[in-house]
């Protein structure tokens, strides 16, 4: 049997480190998946207006 000081212990500490872990994975790890490339078609500059697309992709989703 596991004494329940430890697995209160257990818990207590899984529940304060799980916000850590999740923050961590979205500002830290997500980053280096996100690719951002920039094109300029016919003409157009850093300083004339430009069209912004996005593409999201390979999500693996099931149903949306």
């Amino acid at each position: 049997m596991v004494p329940i000081s430890s697995r209160r212990k257990f818990i207590k500490t899984t529940l304060l480190l799980s916000p850590l872990l999740i923050l961590s994975d979205a500002f830290w790890f997500e980053k280096f998946f996100i690719e951002t490339k920039e094109f300029f078609l016919t003409g157009a500059t850093r300083t004339t207006q430009n069209i912004k697309l996005v593409q999201i992709s390979d999500l693996h989703l099931r149903k949306i």
